[in-house]
């Protein structure tokens, strides 16, 4: 399609102008449709128009094809197969009111915009690009919080298939409120090793507390029926934290 024509501005009808049915930007695409339908039409593609006017393809497309069912232009697809070799637009009666037998405007085409849309009119598959847009949490995160931590939290729970709740968000603030960013970092660490749902402050504050600590007191060796009997304790301290933990951040109700 060649732009070249004898241009030199456009004039805008009364009946254009003044029209309640047209937003301003379909007036503008009539305008220019109508100063490049010569005798054989109007040839322009998307591209042409979306270049012009600074909007997308896809929001071409829907202008034309509102402005072609409320009756002010006139479209005409030459295919070959599946293929559009050619779109022909013409101005119906070169800005004059819409045809008589059109009474009424359409409804509006609800749809959304697409971005690609007969882009180049060689192809009649409409491109839809969807964005996909990560949820985020609706709460702000209190000035209070290890941000680096949380946003390691947030995705551990994720990734364990139990992501979370406003509410456990705010049970889980309550729990790291008195701490500092470093006792955060190691109660949160704590939960993330052992693919725990909750926070425990005093088994992970405890077990980084004894550092090296190879469980030795007084640098006597523990013995082993010392060490049995402390795993059975942790063991089930640990047990009673995760559901206290879990019946707190909502995972898991009450009984």
């Amino acid at each position: 399609m060649s732009e070249e024509r004898d241009f030199k501005g456009v004039w805008i009808p009364k009946d254009l102008w003044l029209s309640k049915e047209l937003k301003p930007m379909e007036k503008f695409f009539l305008l220019e449709i109508d100063s490049l339908d010569g005798v054989g039409g109007c040839f322009a593609s998307n591209a042409h128009f979306s270049k012009l006017f600074d909007v997308s393809k896809g929001r071409c497309t829907q202008i034309i094809k509102k402005l072609e069912a409320d009756g002010w232009l006139e479209v005409d697809v030459i295919r070959n197969g599946k293929i559009i070799v050619k779109r022909v637009v013409r101005v119906v009666n070169k800005l004059n009111n819409p045809s008589e037998n059109i009474k009424q405007p359409s409804e509006k085409i609800k749809q959304p915009y697409l971005e690609n849309d007969e882009g180049n009119n060689t192809n009649t598959n409409n491109t839809k690009e969807r964005e996909k847009k990560e949820s985020k949490p609706s709460l702000v995160i209190p000035d209070f919080i290890n941000c680096d931590s949380w946003s390691e939290f947030e995705q551990h729970r994720k990734e364990i298939k139990k992501p979370l709740t406003d509410l456990a968000r705010k049970k889980s603030f309550n729990i790291l409120r008195n701490l500092s960013f470093d006792q955060q970092q190691a109660v949160i660490d704590y939960s993330i090793t052992g693919r725990y749902s909750g926070l425990f402050t005093d088994r992970a504050l405890n077990t980084q507390g004894k550092g090296n600590g190879s469980h030795q007191q007084f640098g006597n060796k523990e013995s082993a029926s010392e060490k049995n009997k402390r795993i059975s304790r942790e063991t089930t301290a640990q047990f009673r934290e995760t559901i206290a933990a879990e019946v707190a951040a909502g995972v898991v109700p009450a009984v």
